[in-house]
């Protein structure tokens, strides 16, 4: 009876085990499997397996989003006839595909089958982030929430950040993206995360750059972040501050740092202007860290992607180039890279949309708009709806407002942020606590 009892228990604890590798297999692997859901506005089925989309998405997958009455070209590239329609995609041939209302595990089982068993790897929750990272084949374009609101640009100059606050008169230098590019360091406990930002102002001694929000998706207290500029031949290395990021729908971040003396930086694109399918453009990025290298290219579809503001561009950027900025023909900052498509060997890129939204927040309406012609209203009147949204047009209710003191090279800094994004107030009271 005793050894009956013991093959229960063993087989019951064998279960157990089943179960959890399972879990762990769904939840924790991931491959070099891409995957298409293609959806239509108008399909309830469609709005039913976004659950299991976004989860797979969250658990490292790379899943894009496509919406069927737009995106007639790829419909009939890959034979849509039914919505949703998951196709599974590896080294750019369709492997499996899921037709109706998949769950998530039956999702990710297939996304794993559909895998090279070589390319199946566990990932930690914290180096989930890094799939997007490296700007492999399974970088994904994040659907999580944004902001609902930012107040920060109907707000007072005396309530805006100070430490970068500039006389309007002032005229602004002409546009270096070349001299204005720099390469990022982020030093994390497994690893060092790689990008390239952009200087795109400096007041007092301060210089700001623009680059992507996943590379600090994963900083925690005592994270340091490291600048390397690059101008004059002269290579030199600065400690970095993050201001702000998003990590979610939008990907984009600032960062400060006190350089020695005076340093380029690149133009941002005015409000006014429109960008066009077939322009000349060209990036400037680290290729795998490397000194930072330009890319001459041309845009080859805009908002291709649902969720926010996004420009494709011919050739898929490598790892090390997430943040670098994208420029059109007269060297004015038009988008941020973040992520590569191989399959279609194109780089995404944050529309200007979002650069303006992400400077908002900062209350640095000044380096798109001449706001004392009236345009900053303009512009807020000219983001589309899927920006719009978190920018209030009538008096708004109060929204959380973060302010951010801190020390630096012996000068005190100040920064006002409305709504904060959870991940940027859990990294600054990670960093507050280890001080």
């Amino acid at each position: 009876m005793r050894g009956l009892k013991t093959i229960a228990a063993a087989l019951v604890w064998m279960a157990a085990l089943s179960c959890s590798q399972r879990l762990l297999s769904f939840e924790n692997r991931v491959g070099d499997c891409v995957a298409l859901f293609f959806t239509k506005a108008e399909c309830p089925a469609c709005r039913s397996v976004q659950g299991s989309v976004q989860r797979a998405i969250e658990s490292g997958w790379a899943i894009r989003t496509l919406d069927g009455a737009r995106e007639k070209s790829l419909v009939a590239r890959w034979h849509i006839e039914k919505y949703p329609t998951v196709v599974l995609i590896r080294n750019g041939r369709e492997v499996d595909r899921l037709i109706g209302e998949p769950q998530f595990d039956e999702l990710a089982r297939r996304m794993l089958a559909a895998s090279s068993v070589d390319s199946i790897r566990v990932l930690s929750p914290s180096s989930v982030a890094s799939v997007v990272r490296g700007q492999s084949p399974s970088a994904a374009v994040p659907l999580s929430d944004v902001p609902t609101s930012t107040n920060l640009a109907l707000t007072p100059a005396s309530h805006r950040a100070p430490a970068i606050e500039r006389n309007r008169s002032e005229p602004r230098p002409p546009s270096n993206p070349a001299e204005a590019t720099v390469r990022i360091r982020v030093d994390e406990p497994q690893h060092e995360a790689i990008g390239t930002g952009t200087i795109i102002d400096t007041f007092q001694g301060e210089a700001l750059v623009l680059t992507c929000g996943h590379l600090f998706r994963d900083t925690r207290g005592g994270t340091r972040i490291l600048v390397e500029t690059f101008f004059g031949g002269q290579p030199r290395t600065y400690n970095a501050t993050l201001i702000d990021f998003q990590a979610g729908e939008a990907d984009i971040g600032l960062i400060s740092f006190r350089p020695e003396g005076v340093v380029p930086t690149a133009r941002l694109m005015n409000h006014r202007e429109k960008l066009n399918e077939g322009d000349a453009v060209y990036s400037w990025g680290c290729d795998h860290g490397t000194n930072p290298s330009r890319r001459d290219s041309r845009i080859t579809k805009l908002n291709r992607y649902l969720g926010a503001p996004n420009v494709e561009v011919y050739g898929a950027p490598v790892q090390g180039r997430s943040g670098g900025g994208l420029f059109n023909a007269r060297g004015e900052l038009i988008g941020v890279c973040y992520a590569a498509d191989n399959e279609l060997n194109e780089g995404l890129y944050n529309a200007p949309e979002v650069v303006y939204q992400q400077l908002m927040r900062l209350g640095l309406n000044r380096l798109f708009t001449h706001p004392e012609s009236g345009e900053v209203a303009q512009a807020i009147a000219a983001v589309p709806p899927t920006v719009a949204a978190a920018i209030p047009d009538r008096p708004a209710p109060v929204r959380p407002k973060l302010t951010v003191l801190f020390e630096e090279n012996g000068q005190s800094q100040k920064w006002e942020i409305n709504d904060p994004t959870p991940e940027l107030v859990q990294s600054l009271q990670s960093q507050s606590l280890r001080r």
